[in-house]
């Protein structure tokens, strides 16, 4: 398979969103001390997957397949922020005697 320009590009973008995505899970385990041994933690299970996931060879891959790997990584960008934020959703604020969520 021939490796062209956008392919190389596609490449290059997906690695740095692998990495931003993975390093964010990661650290979030490392900071909250979880047993990366437990697959009863979601954390650790999404660290798993992720870890397998940039695992593959990107150029073996054709330019439709490696948009596909692109959007995959992209909604793991979503989903990781959305697990590992889910405390920050839960924490109350209280003013005066008005509760409230804080984003």
């Amino acid at each position: 398979m021939a490796v062209t320009y956008e392919k190389t590009f596609e490449i290059e973008i997906i690695n740095e969103l692998s990495a931003s995505v993975y390093n964010r899970v990661l650290n979030y385990v490392l900071n909250h001390e979880l047993n990366k041994n437990d697959s009863q933690l979601l954390e650790v299970n999404l660290l798993n997957q992720l870890k397998l996931a940039k695992r593959v060879n990107l150029f073996d891959y054709s330019l439709e397949e490696l948009q596909a790997v692109h959007e995959y990584w992209r909604s793991m960008n979503r989903y990781s922020k959305q697990v590992l934020n889910k405390e920050e959703f839960y924490k109350l604020k209280y003013c005066s005697t008005v509760v409230y969520m804080v984003p």
